[in-house]
């Protein structure tokens, strides 16, 4: 998804602007204009950036993308509101807006649940990763703080920059497993065994 003659914007997106995460020039924003929430993603436009988006590889282009493959295979994820965007605001970047999903963390979740609630998280996420696969797809930054559980305990993915196509399930299978764990501490990752088995259990 390459930008067809982007035109530089000026200033904050319209609305109440929050900022979730900030590193140097990268932004994440929460902007609510009149009761609607989206989140806006922002990086400086850097000479590299600037290579990368001619080439359509720039990490706004690769979460489109992967918001779009998602939604294709049938999972939920913030839904993309335009495309990529350049914005002059103390130097020129690159911004895209999604959608903003309401909802719990599933790290949070997990680290409250007990064994029945893990197990039923983990046989959500199975189903989740199972759609995934269908649609050929892997998802190789799969931690948990990049899935929700909204209020009816649906799961819903996040930050999709890291959805691929899938190219050896197998080895696939083992990341799924490391990277489901690592935010975890050891307690943690026991207590949550029951959610890692039923998530791979259909793998």
């Amino acid at each position: 998804m390459r930008p067809a003659s982007p035109r530089p914007a000026t200033g904050e997106p319209a609305g109440t602007v929050r900022v979730l995460k900030r590193d140097g020039g990268r932004g994440v924003y929460l902007v609510d204009k009149g009761g609607t929430r989206s989140v806006v993603k922002r990086w400086p436009l850097t000479p590299w950036e600037a290579v990368k988006l001619v080439l359509g590889i720039a990490q706004a282009q690769r979460q489109l993308r992967g918001a779009r493959r998602l939604r294709a295979a049938g999972i939920r994820t913030g839904e993309p509101q335009g495309g990529v965007r350049l914005r002059l605001d103390h130097g020129l970047h690159v911004e895209i807006r999604l959608a903003w999903v309401e909802g719990e963390l599933l790290l949070h979740r997990l680290r409250s649940a007990d064994a029945e609630l893990s197990e039923l998280l983990g046989r959500r996420m199975g189903e989740l990763l199972v759609r995934l696969a269908d649609a050929g797809l892997f998802h190789r930054d799969a931690k948990l703080t990049n899935f929700v559980v909204d209020a009816d305990g649906e799961i819903i993915a996040l930050d999709p920059v890291g959805v691929r196509a899938s190219r050896d399930p197998a080895s696939e299978r083992e990341r799924l497993r490391r990277t489901l764990l690592c935010e975890l501490t050891p307690d943690e990752a026991r207590r949550c065994q029951p959610f890692i088995e039923r998530a791979l259990a259909t793998r």
